[in-house]
């Protein structure tokens, strides 16, 4: 997270897991995700709010 607020709102996911590893990505947007899923559900927010993270390519670099 600290790497998408640096990069205005964008990380790099090769270099995310070139520096951590090849499962860098995997557990923190799975605790967004079920943080962010009942949240909105329970209306704290909106549920049109996007899924964080977000890829920005079909394949595996955009992680």
């Amino acid at each position: 997270m600290e790497a998408a607020i640096e990069g205005d709102g964008f990380a790099d996911g090769p270099a995310l897991r070139a520096k951590y590893g090849d499962d860098a990505l995997r557990g923190p947007s799975q605790s967004i995700t079920k943080v962010i899923e009942p949240s909105a559900q329970q209306g704290h927010w909106a549920t049109t709010i996007a899924h964080l993270p977000t890829a920005t390519t079909p394949d595996s670099s955009g992680w």
